[in-house]
């Protein structure tokens, strides 16, 4: 019996160790393949197949080409956006794709991103990837400036016909694969889970940690001709459970599997020791319970000892016990007679007594919590926040940071949106304010819209990191029913020190808080907010360049693309994308207006060269730049836009600057100075105020944009039209939404449309896949499109 016993239980555990196995490689398998689909995104960008099949091509008929001999230094800039625009794909797509390479169709390195190091150990890899027209995931390794794990993938760069013209090599982050495993390690005290791949010389090389040695992770090896699973999973297609000595020399039951994918061994063991133990439990209570009853037989036997006397010492026990408190003892005596009677009474009441302490201790657990912490927010509240500051004041070698925070305009939201959207404010900077702090930090609310973050064992140096990742939880808006609404904050932070408690160091970081609130006082919390936001935007690039095109409609049915407008958009820290309406009014004369007019204007002018060199735009092509009024008044503008466009070796009369009624008060020098660089003047939003009547005819631009409220005006519209032609100036209608408003612009004479009826605002590499002429003719001078279903 103990025999079956213990085939039955080996077998069982052999099926568990298999059972986790399968789901291990299932869900690595799983997401290998959301790697290979996010490689076959990046490689699939038309950009990246036509650059890369037009270098292969320069390559072969001239051997010695390289990208820095180009005399216009032009394709550097190509394949260095194409970079960055894959990069940004990826990180759009949530990819955990963290450099490339681009290669030519002989496997020749075209460009890489800047810290791009991977070499493929199997030096065939990258031939039957682009032979076989598939994507194939080469070997882990160790990035060595950051030790960031990662995983090298190559996939195959086609040509619209199918043909292979390059490769693309990926380094991706290995976590998410190697993560999965190590989940199964918890499952006993000796459970592990690892995965080893093959060393060029044949061994088994770790890339995972191991339960008892963290540091094995690309360290730690197993020699080709050793006899243990790590060898033996490297060549096992189908799943195999073994049991033979682990890593350590202990004997364990080993369950071995190759990953198809990547050649992998995967692995997941348990002590032989540990997964036996109940078969030995049992054989000991076997020998207990044999020893026994023989005892027993013999005692009854001599003594003729009364069962009802061992019925009446089993309840005697379990009632010691329950008052003992073991209250999960259960007699379980349904004899009809009193001593059953006595024994279920003693069950009912220890169930009873059971059901009270579970409630009790549940009370009291909630009573606790309640004590603590705050009701709105789940906050420690600030008789908790007191008592540890209390607490940490008593080691005063040991440093510590307190900072204190103080919500801006946060009264000005409860009055106009109310409460509940305050009430959401502060749930959700609670849950910001738990993610952005470490583990070991304290965030509690003090009261109101105040809150304090308690760091122990945090310097100066720290805390001021600490205070910059809590400014940065400011910048995006606040999620509400009144909608997204935004939110500044006034910090201070003080340190304590030997000479200075952290009870002090509050005092002082309130203190900090409202010098930083009095010198907030001159702008308004909006202005503030979004400059912080634009700012930080940029320095983590996070600005984004999209256009929308401008047309005309030569013939019915037929749409030409004469230029585009280009516009900004920030990307969000979780990936959403911010419209201007959120932050562009507030800088239009701060300072940052002027950096952010450089940047747009930089990454505009930068593309329109790449599109113009490559022939995906015509040489009539026009692309007009919003500018804000900082820039307008800073004498140095004008050399920059010339400077700029001498640099990209783009025409001045392909570059519109575009005028907006929020730019303000305009300087006529300045506007002179951009003249004689040779680009246009256009004025947006024409009669959109009676004063901006007044500016037509005083800035006198080259370009007049029609604002969209008077596009379906029967009266105002075409006196507004007849103006700007006596003034002979180029028209654009803005706002072109139904086939009505374009009609009649057509009848008004009007040529050049822009709006959601041809193309909503697109990303530039969206742009221009959609109005570009990807198919590389030169000479096409309309583009037919679909517009909703209705013939133009």
């Amino acid at each position: 019996m103990l025999y079956l016993f213990n085939q039955n239980v080996e077998q069982r555990i052999e099926d568990s160790l298999a059972g986790e196995l399968q789901l291990a490689t299932t869900q690595m398998s799983q997401t290998l393949a959301r790697y290979s689909t996010h490689a076959e995104l990046l490689a699939g960008n038309p950009a990246a197949s036509f650059l890369v099949a037009h270098e292969s091509v320069a390559r072969q008929l001239d051997p010695n080409r390289h990208l820095s001999d180009t005399a216009e230094q032009l394709e550097p800039a190509r394949f260095n956006e194409l970079v960055e625009t894959l990069l940004a794909t990826a990180l759009a797509h949530r990819s955990e794709v963290v450099q490339l390479a681009l290669l030519d169709s002989s496997a020749e390195r075209i460009v890489a991103s800047s810290d791009f190091t991977w070499e493929p150990i199997d030096g065939t890899l990258i031939a039957e990837s682009m032979a076989t027209a598939s994507t194939r995931f080469g070997d882990a390794f160790r990035e060595q400036r950051l030790g960031e794990r990662r995983l090298g993938i190559v996939t195959p760069i086609n040509a619209p016909t199918g043909e292979v013209v390059g490769a693309l090599l990926l380094e991706a982050r290995l976590g998410p694969i190697v993560d999965a495993i190590t989940l199964h390690t918890d499952r006993a005290e000796t459970s592990d889970a690892h995965i080893v791949q093959r060393t060029p010389h044949g061994d088994a090389l770790f890339i995972t940690p191991l339960r008892f040695d963290q540091d094995a992770a690309f360290n730690r090896t197993v020699s080709y001709s050793a006899e243990q699973p790590a060898n033996i999973s490297l060549a096992s297609p189908e799943a195999r459970v073994l049991k033979q000595k682990d890593y350590r020399g202990v004997n364990s039951i080993v369950a071995v599997r190759t990953q198809p994918e990547t050649g992998w061994g995967v692995i997941i063991k348990i002590d032989a020791v540990e997964a036996l133990a109940p078969v030995r439990d049992l054989r000991n209570a076997a020998v207990l319970t044999t020893t026994t009853t023989v005892l027993g037989i013999l005692v009854a036997w001599l003594i003729l000892l009364n069962p009802m006397g061992i019925r009446l010492k089993t309840t005697a026990i379990a009632a010691e016990r329950i008052a003992q408190g073991h209250l999960d003892t259960f007699i379980g005596d349904r004899k009809r007679d009193e001593i059953g009677e006595v024994a279920r009474t003693i069950d009912r009441l220890a169930k009873e007594l059971k059901a009270d302490k579970h409630q009790r201790t549940s009370v009291e657990a909630q009573l606790r919590h309640q004590a603590t912490h705050d009701e709105l927010t789940g906050l420690y509240n600030r008789k908790h926040a007191g008592a540890l500051i209390e607490t940490l004041s008593e080691t005063s070698n040991v440093p510590a940071s307190i900072v204190f925070m103080d919500l801006d305009g946060f009264k000005a939201i409860n009055d106009q949106h109310g409460h509940s959207a305050g009430d959401d404010i502060l749930i959700e900077l609670a849950s910001r304010l738990n993610t952005s702090l470490g583990p070991h930090a304290t965030a509690a609310r003090w009261g109101g819209d105040e809150f304090i973050a308690i760091l122990p064992g945090t310097d100066s140096t720290s805390a001021a990191a600490t205070v910059e990742s809590i400014r940065a939880i400011f910048e995006g808006p606040f999620s509400t029913p009144a909608g997204p609404l935004l939110m500044g904050c006034s910090l201070g932070l003080s340190t304590s020190s030997k000479e200075q408690s952290l009870s002090a160091a509050l005092g002082l970081a309130d203190q900090e808080m409202y010098a930083e609130k009095f010198l907030r006082r001159s702008e308004t919390p909006s202005e503030a907010l979004a400059a912080r936001t634009l700012n930080s935007a940029l320095e983590q690039n996070r600005v984004e360049l999209w256009l929308q095109p401008v047309t005309s409609v030569p013939e019915p049915g037929k749409v030409r693309l004469t230029g585009a407008e280009a516009l900004v958009r920030l990307r969000s820290h979780e990936g959403g994308v911010i419209a201007p309406d959120e932050f562009l009014s507030c800088i239009h004369a701060a300072p940052i207006g002027r950096r952010l007019d450089k940047f747009m204007l930089e990454r505009a002018v930068r593309s329109l060269s790449s599109w113009r060199f490559t022939g995906l735009v015509g040489s009539d092509f026009r692309l007009a730049v919003n500018v804000t009024g900082a820039s307008l008044r800073d004498p140095e503008f004008a050399p920059d836009v010339a400077a700029t466009l001498k640099r990209y070796k783009v025409p001045a009369k392909n570059i519109i600057i575009e005028i907006s009624e929020n730019t303000g008060d305009i300087e006529m020098q300045a506007l002179e100075n951009l003249r004689a660089t040779g680009v246009r003047i256009a004025l947006d939003d024409v009669g959109l105020l009676y004063n901006n009547l007044d500016r037509l005819v005083a800035i006198a631009p080259d370009v007049a944009k029609l604002d969209r409220q008077w596009m379906n005006d029967d009266v105002v519209l075409p006196r507004l039209i007849d103006l700007c032609q006596s003034l002979g100036l180029e028209l654009v209608a803005e706002g072109v939404e139904t086939l009505e408003q374009l009609e009649r612009l057509q009848a008004l004479k009007v040529v050049h449309f822009q709006g959601f009826w041809f193309d909503e605002p697109l990303p530039a590499v969206q742009f221009i896949q959609r109005w570009g002429r990807l198919d590389g003719s030169r000479d096409t001078t309309t583009k037919t499109r679909d517009t909703r279903t209705v013939a133009i």
